[in-house]
């Protein structure tokens, strides 16, 4: 699958890594994706990224126990409707023009059930979901500000996708190379990918800082203009990037707390 997004925006790039990421799976699971958290908060977190990257309208059902104990309607990045077993209807306090208050409601009713005992499965699929008759919506990140957690990549993930996704702001254009097969995904101007392309033969050069660990490495080589070409592997798998001027610093930042390991 190829995507043509808008080049240079961060829109664009991260529309291009959800997209990717959800090819990579089975054809199965990207009709009724599965998931597990060690913990309430990563269960929250794993399931506001979902919500963050659901356009086309779905359900997602959470299960404890193998029974059903909400299920939620998803798209455009929005939560627009939550029903959970046993739970008493009351005044939702909100207006249905008031996302920001419509988002309170929600993260009320979401960490009440997130506090409940027993292991919680997340899953995801196409069936009709339910409609809130209060017309209550919110976009996931208004969710995520008034519960508390971020959507930003999790720390000690170890996974190059959420790096990339971590450093998406600062980049002006990127490749990924995938080592197995060889199989290249690139965004950004032309130019740009030709030298990042040309980047990738040449050897590491020892001017080049780095940020070192003893499995993964990512190298950033500063150019004369204030901009910064970043090298990022995982085994041999690698993404390469031209980042923005004085981004670096962040860059190493969005490392330490993908892959758990201090810039350096």
């Amino acid at each position: 699958m190829k995507l043509q997004a808008s080049r240079g925006t961060a829109e664009g790039s991260r529309l291009a890594h959800v997209i990717e990421r959800l090819v990579e799976e089975s054809p199965a699971l990207a009709r009724t994706r599965r998931a597990r958290a060690a913990d309430g908060d990563s269960m929250l977190v794993m399931l506001l990224r979902e919500i963050d990257e659901t356009v086309l309208p779905r359900r997602i059902v959470l299960v404890v126990d193998g029974r059903e104990v909400a299920q939620m309607a998803v798209s455009n990045r929005r939560l627009s409707g939550l029903q959970i077993v046993g739970e008493r209807k009351g005044t939702p306090g909100s207006e249905p023009g008031d996302p920001t208050s419509a988002a309170r409601v929600y993260a009320h009713r979401l960490q009440a059930l997130f506090d409940r005992p027993g292991r919680m499965r997340l899953r995801v699929d196409r069936k009709m979901p339910p409609a809130d008759p209060d017309g209550l919506s919110c976009s996931a990140r208004n969710l995520a500000a008034c519960i508390g957690l971020s959507l930003t990549p999790s720390a000690g993930t170890g996974d190059l996708r959420d790096f990339l996704r971590g450093i998406e702001t600062l980049m002006l254009a990127w490749m990924t190379v995938a080592g197995k097969t060889g199989e290249e995904h690139h965004r950004g101007p032309e130019a740009l990918i030709a030298g990042l392309r040309a980047f990738r033969e040449v050897e590491q050069k020892s001017s080049m800082a780095s940020i070192r660990a003893a499995r993964p490495r990512c190298l950033l080589l500063p150019l004369p203009d204030g901009r910064t070409v970043l090298r990022a592997t995982v085994g041999s798998d690698q993404v390469l990037a031209v980042l923005t001027r004085d981004a670096a610093a962040p860059a190493m930042d969005a490392w330490r707390k993908v892959f758990g390991v201090a810039a350096g």
